[in-house]
Parts: structure tokens; C-alpha cells; sequence
């Protein structure tokens, strides 16, 4: 179909359960970082196990902040490049036996080949998505790529979308995200962006229809209709 027919110009992906089967140990990740805190002074007795990362990075932050001790020991940065090289290991030990999620790599196809513009926007790390979007062939057809090192702060923070945005020069009205969690539903609207959601990944259909994302899709075969009015 012709890039003047499409209700999008731009469709952006969440990674791991939308594109990706990812089996991300979340506990162990979570332990790993809270225990490395811990070795390092700060305070986790208000910390739990499902706690969402970006929210443990903004508590040990605050921590940071208000520690003159800490502050010369270390700058709040290379702390967050620490936890993040922690999840790094965990998200390449789990790429091992990751593997595209059925209909994903067609449907990214189509959307590129059909003149719009297909990204990815991940809380993972750069190096293990760049790895699984080559080894699963989604690369080719991906304009751009945002991983959480790229940003300030991870979802359900706007700031990918944002500069996935800002990297295309296109208009929020123009752009759809698809993603599996309530952190992507959470993520675009804060950035003002479409979001459809689909559950494969660790969320229920109904958590996700809780949030009232713009679309609801059963399968991804669904975004078909929503960009080109076409069949499911």
C-alpha cells in the first residue's frame, strides 16, 4: 500500500515479548541488583523483589543524592552503569534461547517495505537488542533502534519515545506503539503517542484492556487493519 494511505507514518516495537520470546529471569535480575546496593551501602530494607527497575534506580538515586559520602565515592552515573552492566548479563544469558515471536518479523517486513518507518524502543540494553534483532533478522527492516542506555530514565518513563521522536523529526499523531506491558500503555501516553497492545508477553489481555490502550490486538496479524485498513 502506498506510504499516503497508511494511519501511521511511524510504528515503533517493544522488544522482549512484543517482537522477541525473552525469558528474562526478572527475580534473579532484581535480587542481583538489589544485593549489589546493598554491598555498596545503600539501603534496600524498602526495596521488594517486583519492584520496577526504573523505580529501584530512582530510589537508590535518592539515596545518592543525599549522601555526601556516596557522592565522593562515586558518581550517580557510574552507579547506573553498574546496575545496568548486571542486567546486561542477565538479558545475553537470556538472548541464548530467545527467538522471534510468530507473525513479528512479517509484519515488520511489510510495514518497512511499504514505505513507513518501523523501530524498536527496549528498556534492554543496546548490545543484547542490537544481538536478537540481527540473529532474529529484524534489523534490516528497522530505521532506528533506542535501548535504555541511549535515554535518562527507562519505561514507563516517555524519554525512549521521546527520542525516537526527536531522531525521526515526526509528529506524535504520525506514530504507533505496539508492546506487551503496562509500562509501554504507561510510556505512551505520557509521550502522547498511540499505543496498541498485545498479550504475549507477561501481562493479561485484561491487565493491559485495564489501561485502555488505543488498540487491542488478539494477534499481531491485527496491526495489518490498523495501518492499511487491510484484513486481519
Amino acid at each position: 500500500m502506498p506510504k499516503n494511505f497508511a494511519r501511521f507514518k511511524v510504528v515503533l516495537f517493544d522488544l522482549d515479548g512484543t517482537l522477541i520470546e525473552f525469558k528474562f529471569p526478572v527475580k534473579e535480575s532484581r535480587l542481583a541488583m538489589l544485593d549489589f546496593l546493598k554491598k555498596n551501602g545503600y539501603r534496600i530494607d524498602h526495596f521488594v523483589e517486583d519492584m520496577r527497575t526504573q523505580d529501584l534506580i530512582d530510589e537508590a538515586e535518592a539515596e545518592w543524592k543525599v549522601s555526601k559520602e556516596k557522592q565522593q565515592e562515586h558518581s550517580f552515573g557510574e552507579l547506573k552503569q553498574s546496575l545496568y552492566r548486571i542486567l546486561d548479563d542477565f538479558e545475553f544469558n537470556s538472548i541464548k534461547t530467545s527467538k522471534a515471536l510468530p507473525g513479528c518479523l512479517e509484519i515488520v517486513q511489510k510495514i518497512s517495505l511499504s514505505g513507513l518507518t518501523a523501530g524498536v524502543v527496549s528498556n534492554t540494553g543496546r548490545g543484547p537488542v542490537i544481538s536478537i534483532l540481527s540473529e532474529c533478522g529484524f534489523l534490516p527492516y528497522l530505521k532506528i533502534v533506542v535501548s535504555r542506555d541511549e535515554v535518562p530514565r527507562m519505561k514507563p518513563s516517555p524519554d525512549g519515545l521521546l527520542e525516537a521522536r526527536k531522531l525521526l523529526q515526526a509528529q506524535s499523531d504520525e506514530m504507533l506503539y505496539v508492546g506487551d506491558s503496562v509500562l509501554d500503555i504507561e510510556a505512551s501516553r505520557r509521550a502522547g503517542i498511540k499505543c496498541a497492545s498485545i498479550a504475549s508477553g507477561l501481562h493479561s489481555a485484561g491487565a493491559l484492556k485495564n489501561l485502555y490502550p488505543d488498540y487491542m490486538l488478539e494477534k499481531i496479524q491485527d496491526l495489518d487493519a490498523i495501518l492499511f485498513g487491510g484484513p486481519n
